[in-house]
């Protein structure tokens, strides 16, 4: 770039490993314009080179640092399973879901993927599940998740183009397919599309007392039941107020001990989902876990303060 020679000095635009920081920061020693990181999202790249030229026809365009330019994350924490055994594959999956910040966890077969997904069933929002693996496949792979969730969505990685796979897909509980090798804007898209989606449709369909399995519970004695009701909602009308500043002064033991206390009553009086993010937050807690007890809280906050509110109305007749 010092060469008299060249009269009108190029810019310059070099593409990085993204898990390369130490290279970003070196950019200005060798007068690089800008670094942008591999795999290479199209809109970003775009980004760049306005930004060099100084154009404006995207507005409010950035140079690419580090991961400043990322795609807008989804704002909140969530969680991807990236079942697929091509190292290659999971390695440009797992970059463009962490430039759009994103976390994902791996499984090398089917039977991980089973494994990985049965042992934190409230922390997975969204399975890419390749078609083609060891040791389990994704058709048979799919069809075992299935037996535990019908919600999760499952979306099959493919390249597969004859006829028959998308109608194999759905009878193995597969409703949704990318190809590969990936449109990284369209893989964004597609997961940003499709965990919206399900969180809506999630807090439309949300049941948060299952009357029919809390009288079951009971051997069917509406009397007993509905005294259990008002005992549970005497002892646990201040949970919140308890449990909310001991997570904020992280006196995690303290806030692990309120939510253990009150979940194996939340699943015998039919509160289901209260149960399982009870579950999901004890052992959050129980880990120091900042990242899933930030992700958990809210939303366990929410669910028994309607848990709470529903108890409350009832006090016609109970129906099943």
């Amino acid at each position: 770039m010092n060469n008299a020679k060249i009269i009108k000095k190029p810019k310059i635009i070099m593409l990085l490993p993204m898990m390369r920081e130490d290279l970003f920061d070196r950019l200005g020693e060798y007068n690089i314009d800008i670094g942008v990181s591999k795999p290479i999202i199209p809109s970003i790249l775009l980004n760049g080179i306005l930004d060099i030229f100084k154009l404006k026809a995207l507005s409010g365009s950035q140079p690419y640092k580090k991961n400043e330019s990322a795609p807008e994350p989804l704002g909140e924490g969530h969680r991807v399973l990236l079942a697929e055994d091509n190292k290659t594959n999971q390695l440009i999956a797992k970059s463009i879901l962490q430039q759009a910040g994103i976390d994902s966890i791996v499984a090398n077969n089917g039977m991980e993927a089973v494994e990985l997904y049965s042992a934190d069933t409230s922390g997975i929002d969204l399975i890419f599940m390749d078609l083609h693996m060891p040791v389990m496949d994704g058709y048979e792979a799919s069809e075992e998740i299935r037996k535990i969730s019908s919600s999760v969505p499952i979306v099959a990685m493919t390249a597969d183009v004859i006829s028959g796979v998308r109608e194999k897909c759905e009878q193995s509980g597969i409703y949704h397919c990318i190809s590969k090798p990936f449109d990284p804007d369209l893989f964004l898209q597609t997961v940003k599309d499709i965990i919206l989606r399900s969180s809506d449709k999630a807090e439309a369909d949300e049941t948060v007392l299952d009357q029919a399995v809390g009288l079951k519970n009971m051997g069917g004695n509406q009397d007993l039941y509905r005294r259990v009701l008002d005992e549970y909602l005497k002892e646990n009308r201040n949970v919140i107020d308890r449990l909310t500043p001991a997570i904020e002064e992280k006196r995690y033991s303290d806030a692990e001990q309120i939510v253990h206390k009150l979940k194996s009553s939340s699943g015998s009086i039919g509160a289901i989902a209260v149960y399982n993010k009870a579950v999901a937050l004890q052992r959050a807690l129980k880990e120091c876990d900042q990242s899933e007890i930030d992700k958990l809280s809210g939303v366990f906050t929410r669910l028994f303060s309607k848990l709470l509110e529903k108890i409350k109305q009832q006090r016609s007749p109970i129906t099943v």
